[in-house]
């Protein structure tokens, strides 16, 4: 019964309010009004190596990526000590490239041992200073422009 009695009161309001005048007055939409649709992209930094001249830039970052871990295990030397004790595991380096190229602000972020986070930081400074970097760069209304980008490096040390 009570159900009944609130669904006659809904009805009721609902006759009152459409016999009223309007609460809000009607708002044409303007065209102008629509929102501006944006398009950000990132690109990362990379090195620009000779073979790596691939018309797309994803595939020249990643041809990059592959030919920097390349040298930098190249140079990578396990510490003898690490070896000794049967040390394994990950080293992560972070570093700023720049808008103008440049690599700088070498900072480990974790650890392994003493031995090994040296050894790491002091291949990934050298190789990453070796190279001009083709900067970052970040979308904007204006078009690309090119930032500083805080770049992660994992180094891993395994023994075989």
């Amino acid at each position: 019964m009570r159900f009944i009695i609130l669904i006659i009161s809904f009805l009721a309001a609902q006759q009152l309010l459409a016999q009223n005048a309007p609460l809000l007055p009607e708002v044409e939409p303007k065209i102008n009004d629509a929102p501006e649709i944006i398009s950000y992209r990132e690109e990362m930094p990379y090195i620009k190596f000779e073979h790596c001249t691939d018309e797309h830039y994803r595939v020249r970052e990643k041809c990059s990526q592959t030919e920097l871990m390349k040298l930098i295990y190249a140079e990578l030397k396990y510490p003898e000590e690490a070896k000794k004790m049967g040390t394994e595991g990950r080293v992560f380096i972070s570093f700023v490239i720049k808008a103008d190229g440049t690599a700088s602000d070498f900072k480990l972020v974790k650890g392994l041992s003493a031995a090994c986070d040296e050894e790491a930081m002091r291949v990934v400074k050298s190789v990453c200073q070796r190279y001009t970097w083709i900067p970052g760069r970040r979308g904007t209304r204006d078009g690309m422009k090119t930032v500083d980008v805080l770049y992660n490096m994992p180094i891993k040390f395994k023994l075989n």
